[in-house]
Formats: structure tokens, sequence, C-alpha cells
């Protein structure tokens, strides 16, 4: 270990990103703590109630996404709102409000694992030419109250790691509420005319794939939003992907 690096480990103080506790120095560059991990990695096996598949297999989303026109859903694990102290679950309340790096690094590099999964099949050769990543704009409020967008700095991981392009396609007007605590009908009134096009971007997306992220669906109201808008500008396809789906909305898939 160079000195530097050295110096690093000895004096600066690092905290796992889901339980906050402190790193060990064997864990001093990573996002979570060896026990969340563990716990995270088991979250990711869990089966689809549907499909039966594990989550980071599973390709299943909501009908208000597949209406839509959205290729499939691709998530990492299923959010259970009755177990929020759970490691996965904490990890996501975490990057809402803080713009860490390793996090935003090591949920990037996990989404775009399984994204790769359903790229196979669009991009044979390994080139992913034809493939953009684009964000579902977080609303305004939390966006100032925040300081970031977490969807898009997974956005700008995955491109600057993996040499995929990051657009920004969409914008968010101001208003509406807060979609979380509204229920599917309600979401889909909520955010129908707050989703547009960025038109600065337009051009970039015709004859590519498209891959919109988000933190978290949970009915799919807003990325059903953004796929007509999509669509519109010419894109080949959409492929939607979620750190996590919420399964008390099963019934809707």
């Amino acid at each position: 270990m160079r000195g530097k690096e050295l110096v690093k480990h000895l004096f600066l103080t690092r905290k796992c990103a889901s339980c906050r506790q402190i790193l060990s120095f064997d864990e001093f560059d990573r996002a979570l703590c060896s026990e969340c991990e563990t716990a995270y990695r088991v979250a990711t096996t869990e089966g689809c109630p549907n499909c039966l598949r594990s989550a980071i297999e599973c390709t299943c989303q909501p009908k208000m996404l597949s209406s839509s026109g959205s290729l499939c859903l691709r998530k990492l694990f299923f959010y259970h709102s009755d177990k929020a102290l759970e490691p996965q679950n904490k990890l996501i309340y975490f990057i809402k409000r803080t713009p860490s790096k390793r996090a935003f690094e090591f949920l990037a590099d996990e989404l775009w694992g399984v994204i790769t999964g359903e790229l196979k099949s669009i991009c044979p050769e390994g080139s992913y030419d034809d493939v953009i990543v684009t964000a579902v704009p977080r609303g305004r409020k939390a966006r100032m109250l925040y300081g970031f967008d977490q969807s898009e700095e997974m956005c700008r991981v995955i491109s600057k790691s993996y040499g995929v392009g990051y657009v920004s396609l969409l914008k968010r007007k101001h208003g509406g509420k807060e979609q979380k605590k509204l229920n599917a009908a309600e979401r889909r009134k909520n955010i129908k005319g707050l989703m547009s096009a960025n038109k600065r971007t337009v051009d970039l997306a015709q004859g590519k794939y498209v891959v919109l992220l988000d933190d978290i669906v949970t009915t799919g109201a807003s990325m059903s939003a953004c796929i007509p808008i999509l669509r519109k500008m010419g894109v080949k396809g959409v492929i939607c992907a979620t750190l996590a789906l919420d399964v008390k909305k099963k019934s809707n898939m």
C-alpha cells in the first residue's frame, strides 16, 4: 500500500452506507460493511411472487409499464415497506439524501450487471454504441433540498465505467404532489403532464435503445409517463431499470 493510501486509511473515517457503522480497515473502500452486504446479497435472491425467479433475474413489470411500451423492468431486489430497516432498503434511503460516490458506484455496478443480461440480445457483439442511459427526473422540491438527483448520479457512473452514453433526455416540470403519498390511480393522474422532453438532447435519442433508470418503482407511474415521450423521440426501445420494485403493488403486475 502506498504512503498516501496508508495515511488515508489511518486518518479518515468511513461509514457503511446502510447501517452507518464505521468500516473496518479491510472494508475501507467498500460502500457496505460485510454484514450489510451479505444481507443485500440475500435480498437479491428473493423469488418474484409472479415468475418465481430471483429478483436479479426477474423481468416482470407493473401493467402500467408494460402497457406504455417498456420492454422489461430489471431490478436488484424487492422492496417491502414493512421491512424498512433491512440493509438494502436503508441503502436506498441513504442515497436519496447523501451524494455518496462509493454508494453510487456500488449500486451502478450492480445494476449494470443485470442490465447487460438484457442487452445481450440487442448488442450480441458487446458494443453499446446503440445504447444510452437516462434517468427519470427527480422532483424539483427534493432536488433543491438535497442538491442532486440520485438516478442521474448512477447514470453518470455507468457511463464513465462502461463507456455507455449518458444523455439527459427528460425534464420534470414544477408542481405535483409527492408520489409516495398517493395510490396507483392518484400517481398516474399526478404525474400526467409533469414529464417532458429535453429539447436540447432530443436528436441524440433517435435510433437508440434507452435504459431508463429510477431508484425505486412502486406502480410504474413515473416511468410510464416517460416512455411515450422517449418513443416520440424515435428510440428503438426502452429497457427500464430500478434498484427495487415494491412488491406491495404486485397486484398491478
